[in-house]
């Protein structure tokens, strides 16, 4: 795989922990930034989301997005290195199966079961760094959400509580996973928790058939304007939780960055992607929640590039 090493930097003028990513190949533009919330812009708390992205073969696209939790000491160094080790794990899992079976997956059950080997491998190197610090399990505890895509399927695995949404060719997005909450408000399920451990049914993993034009893949702090979160159900004067890709937001960013690669020019995505820092650290007049949101805020967009004439 490409991208990774070389995709990822501070922005201008922002705490180190913080984050661009862009990449650009024949087929995948991807731009994407962490950003600290408001806690981390008041100095309350360290910036603890972290993200990942990098193309593989003919196609390939792989993305991961990490939010320490804000209970955890470490929270952040467990972000860090579980994009990082996911990314790795998930390269590792496609080769082995296009190698042996001629495809990255076969069926859903059989990507579940690959799905709990990555994140069990992504735990034990997060405990691993755990050790070496001389910290509890606990202290590096984090959301971990990784997509895989190619040209006939997309691949998601999770735990925690991110999001992501997937434009299909047929220019409706979808939302593919569902934020896992905890027994009490505001809990979730952490890469270094037990329960998914012990039982694949308490991981989250999708397996979709089909070509996605775009990737979008956030932390909790991006939901308000990604997401529509919440719908009132007037049949019975409440609201409930929904899971649907915000359009409205969502399109014209991808449109934009279209945009950007089909103009050829090879330093648009790393400069689109410090734009796109900026937007989520500071929002726009329209957008006051990105600028107000107390959470860290990660967002990565993947955009399937327009053939050139004549490929």
């Amino acid at each position: 795989m490409t991208g990774a090493p070389r995709s990822v930097e501070a922005p201008d003028g922002a705490a180190p922990q913080e984050q661009v990513v862009g990449i650009a190949s024949p087929t995948w533009g991807v731009i994407g930034a962490c950003v600290g919330g408001a806690l981390a812009k008041a100095g309350t708390k360290t910036m603890q989301d972290a993200c990942a992205a990098a193309v593989g073969g003919p196609g390939e696209l792989f993305l991961a997005v990490a939010d320490g939790a804000s209970s955890a000491s470490m929270g952040g160094t467990g972000a860090r290195v579980a994009v990082a080790a996911g990314i790795e794990a998930l390269g590792d899992i496609v080769r082995f199966r296009q190698r042996t079976r001629g495809v990255p997956v076969t069926c859903a059950a059989e990507w579940r079961d690959d799905a709990h080997v990555i994140m069990r491998c992504v735990r034990s190197y997060v405990l691993r760094v755990a050790r070496q610090h001389r910290a509890r399990r606990d202290d590096l505890a984090c959301t971990l959400t990784l997509v895989y895509a190619n040209a006939f399927v997309v691949l998601v695995t999770q735990v925690g509580d991110g999001r992501c949404a997937v434009l299909w060719d047929d220019g409706v997005w979808e939302g593919v996973t569902q934020p896992q909450r905890g027994e009490h408000a505001g809990e979730t399920q952490f890469i270094t928790s037990r329960g998914w451990r012990r039982d694949a049914q308490l991981l989250e993993s999708r397996m979709l058939l089909g070509r996605a034009d775009a990737v979008a893949l956030l932390t909790d702090g991006c939901e308000r304007v990604a997401f529509e979160c919440q719908s009132f159900d007037a049949a019975h004067g409440r609201y409930a939780s929904t899971n649907v890709p915000h359009a409205p937001f969502l399109t014209p960013n991808v449109q934009t960055l279209q945009r950007l690669l089909d103009g050829g020019d090879a330093g648009a995505p790393m400069a689109a992607a410090r734009i796109w820092a900026s937007f989520l650290r500071d929002g726009a007049p329209e957008l006051p929640a990105l600028r107000d949101e107390p959470d860290d805020k990660t967002l990565l967009l993947a955009v399937r590039r327009t053939p050139a004439p004549g490929q």
